[in-house]
């Protein structure tokens, strides 16, 4: 039993040891993947920075752009620490030889029903940060910038390029170096505010060398005027929470293996229809993009697909084929296959 109780500091046990109740108290994190994990998209695999339009190209939730026009200048990835403590982080690397000085950056932005309730708050934005031997811009500053907006979900675009309605942003800095740091800022969220970005960058000079970069991770948003430890969530949770805004479905297979994707039926002699199950809600209905129709196949009669799959997003789980020629009677049952392909894949996007 306690013997003293101090609010949101803690509380004293009779054998003086203490806790400190906001580190107890789960889902202070308003970031989503903040110790970049999870990597749906491209399993740790490098990904061109698009300029100008930002994109989810690496770590879940997190997108990336470049003021860089082509060629291209700067790639987005998931990388290893070697560390324990945060294994994984989001490297931002300039291309060595590269001579563009755009910027680039990586940025998140936070959905309204997970952050309107910090409006007229204080905040904590905390994370770990360093660069490599060959970062270039002058005095190796990081920029750090945390943006508000008072309307709903108006999304990256707008966030990014600053056109929120009753749009203000907080700017400031970090010095980084090659060590690892945790670096933390509090602000006050302006009143009215109903939606968040965060948002890392760096602007180059110079020629890059072959370790021009900033890495991130652990990073933290949460009520409260102390940067508290990370919020550490399993594994199956954090994913599921990334799941909300995108969903993978693909396999790579050994040939002659075939992964079920989903049953389902022909409602003509010619067109499949199956019911697609998420894994979770996802925020809003979907976008659907899917490897070459050749990396399925209908099961039951081995048929390899002829045109693409679609899907409806008025019924928002239900997916369409379309086969040249005669595959089976209507009500024939079928499950849709990725085939022996290591490419084959479904995809939907709800992000903001």
């Amino acid at each position: 039993m306690p013997t003293t109780i101090h609010g949101t500091n803690g509380i004293t046990f009779n054998d003086g040891s203490t806790q400190n109740t906001r580190s107890a108290v789960g889902f202070r994190n308003r970031i989503i993947n903040g110790d970049m994990r999870i990597d749906q998209r491209s399993s740790g695999a490098a990904g061109s920075i698009p300029w100008n339009t930002p994109s989810y190209t690496s770590c879940d939730r997190w997108a990336s752009l470049t003021g860089a026009a082509t060629p291209m200048t700067w790639t987005h990835q998931r990388v290893a620490t070697g560390n324990n403590d945060f294994a994984s982080a989001s490297r931002v690397q300039r291309i060595a030889g590269a001579t563009n000085v755009g910027s680039a950056y990586v940025t998140q932005v936070i959905e309204s029903t997970n952050c309107r309730d910090l409006a007229g708050q204080t905040a904590t934005l905390s994370f770990y940060a360093n660069a490599g031997a060959n970062f270039s811009p002058a005095s190796a500053q990081l920029e750090v910038n945390i943006s508000f907006g008072s309307g709903n979900d108006q999304g990256l675009v707008s966030g990014t390029f600053g056109s929120w309605t009753s749009y203000s942003a907080i700017n400031s800095s970090v010095s980084l170096t090659t060590t690892r740091t945790r670096y933390s800022t509090t602000v006050t969220v302006p009143v009215g505010t109903n939606e968040i970005l965060i948002r890392f960058g760096v602007t180059p000079t110079g020629t890059a060398g072959a370790n021009d970069w900033f890495q991130i991770t652990g990073v933290q948003l949460e009520a409260g005027s102390t940067a508290t430890e990370f919020e550490r969530r399993p594994i199956g949770t954090e994913l599921v929470l990334c799941q909300r805004y995108y969903n993978l479905h693909g396999a790579t297979t050994t040939a002659g293996n075939f992964v079920t994707v989903c049953n389902g039926y022909m409602f003509a002699s010619t067109q499949w229809e199956g019911v697609y199950s998420f894994p979770v809600e996802m925020r809003v209905s979907p976008t659907f993009t899917s490897s070459a129709a050749s990396t399925f196949a209908l099961r039951n009669t081995n048929v390899v697909p002829t045109s693409i799959l679609s899907y409806n997003a008025t019924t928002k789980s239900v997916l369409l084929y379309t086969a040249n020629t005669a595959t089976a009677s209507s009500g024939y049952s079928q499950s849709l296959m990725i085939n022996a392909s290591s490419t084959g894949f479904l995809a939907f996007s709800a992000e903001l």
